[in-house]
């Protein structure tokens, strides 16, 4: 359930000589499949307007399946695997609760 005080993040990083950069910082209303497509959308023709393009082999995100569906819909070939750090937080939570 999102808070009405915060909006969601989500940021797109790049690998750039062995080191990850933030390329992307967005607030979104909300998180849904959608959303997501919108913005994986409004990224591509930004890059389009200098003549870069983004269309990622491989993408690294959390376990949202959200992300996951609009990463399909919007690059249908793309590789996704699970960001490491979600997964211990995911595992860390579980952890917890027993």
């Amino acid at each position: 359930k999102l808070s009405k005080l915060f909006l969601p993040t989500f940021t797109i990083h790049g690998l750039v000589e062995e080191s990850y950069i933030p390329l992307v910082f967005s607030l979104l209303p909300n998180k849904e499949t959608e959303t997501y497509v919108r913005l994986f959308e409004h990224t591509i023709n930004s890059c389009a307007q200098y003549q870069l393009t983004f269309s990622p082999d491989e993408v690294f995100i959390d376990f949202e399946i959200a992300i996951h569906t609009a990463a399909k819909l919007v690059w249908p070939k793309i590789v996704i695997r699970g960001c490491r750090f979600h997964l211990g937080q995911n595992w860390w939570k579980k952890i917890q609760a027993l």
